[in-house]
């Protein structure tokens, strides 16, 4: 007796995250109204719809983790996308995808432009889109890494400034720059100015901080982290915590010497200990491979 093909009962599944892979992407509304669209014209038959805010470049997912068991459970053996990238951008969840194909529980999966059946080619077509999504994730990666290096290069240390400086969020990504507060600048200057007097303790300076000169959002613990913290001589550390330090192009709020007073005056009994520190070879500080560096 010639067995009867399968029902095919599809899962609707959405997805769109945050993050920059995801921005050119249509709106998970979008996508859900032109999968409903597709469906309703072709008589597929949605079991139940899934949406997720989340980026798929590693595995981990919740909803699409649901989506999974219940197919493994044979609630649906279909689903419904608006493209492979959409369930996958990275080789895990691809895998395990392809898997439940050659267990028989994943009967196909369906997007707007192509559907994808247990055959190997539809099977081999679906791993190679999944992966040139994982393959964009891991170039941008490397793009940005490149980048940042780059602006480290140049003296520009990335990533948001410090208390006292402010980006230059006008500027094209890529050349955007550090430069002083106007408002903050003198403000911070006055704070460290109060310790280098010696005449006020950390509490005292950071409530005089906080009920006179308006710096209201400015914890006890930031206001340490400013004291600190080498950026305000001139110098910052990257990749934070490598040991990497490296001459910035922006303006100084102190000197060393002043930083290191600060230090002094604030564990009087402790002695500093240099430190080695390879700083990166660039155009400001080409003729220094090594140096000694106090930040104790």
């Amino acid at each position: 007796m010639e067995q009867q093909p399968q029902k095919i009962k599809y899962f609707l599944y959405a997805r769109k995250s945050s993050e920059q892979e995801d921005r050119q992407v249509l709106s998970i509304g979008s996508q859900k109204s032109e999968l409903e669209s597709a469906a309703k014209k072709e008589r597929l038959e949605i079991i139940n719809r899934f949406e997720e805010s989340y980026s798929a470049k590693d595995p981990g997912r919740k909803i699409f983790n649901e989506v999974i068991k219940r197919i493994e459970k044979g609630e649906a053996n279909a689903i419904l996308a608006w493209h492979p990238n959409r369930l996958s951008r990275n080789s895990v969840d691809t895998g395990y995808l392809i898997y439940l194909m050659d267990q028989n529980k994943l009967l196909e999966i369906k997007t707007l432009g192509q559907t994808f059946k247990n055959t190997p080619n539809d099977k081999f077509l679906l791993n190679l889109l999944c992966s040139q999504a994982k393959l964009e994730n891991d170039n941008k990666g490397v793009d940005v890494k490149r980048g940042l290096r780059r602006k480290v290069e140049m003296g520009w240390h990335p990533g948001l400034a410090p208390i006292g400086y402010k980006n230059t969020p006008d500027k094209e990504k890529g050349f955007k720059t550090i430069h002083k507060d106007p408002k903050m600048f003198p403000i911070i200057r006055k704070m460290f100015d109060m310790i280098l007097s010696g005449s006020f303790t950390v509490p005292r300076a950071h409530e005089i901080a906080v009920t006179q000169w308006g710096l209201k959002k400015l914890a006890r613990s930031g206001f340490y982290r400013t004291l600190y913290n080498p950026f305000y001589y001139g110098w910052f550390e990257w990749p934070q915590g490598s040991g990497n330090w490296h001459k910035g192009k922006h303006e100084p709020m102190i000197t060393r010497e002043e930083f290191d007073r600060v230090q002094h005056l604030l564990h009087p009994g402790q002695k500093p200990k240099p430190e080695r520190q390879i700083f990166a070879y660039t155009a400001q500080n080409a003729e220094a491979s090594a140096v000694n560096i106090t930040l104790k």
